[in-house]
């Protein structure tokens, strides 16, 4: 969960690098999903060796990630 804080720095992010301003909704959806993003490459990196099966479950988690960005 994004504190406050978190997301008004976020919103200050987003409007300086990709030039948008994006309502609390939008905001909140899209902090969400970076967290979640950055969550699933931290659990990705640190699971090693997974056999083919895992990998292509991962795989496809990660790409439907990506399209809701």
């Amino acid at each position: 969960m994004l504190s406050q804080e978190l997301i008004k720095e976020l919103r200050e992010i987003v409007k300086e690098e990709i030039g948008k301003e994006l309502d609390d909704k939008d905001l909140f959806e899209f902090g969400e999903n970076l967290l979640s993003f950055f969550e699933l490459l931290a659990k990705i990196y640190t699971r090693g060796d997974l056999d083919d099966n895992q990998k292509i479950e991962d795989k496809v988690e990660f790409d439907s990630l990506v399209k809701q960005l």
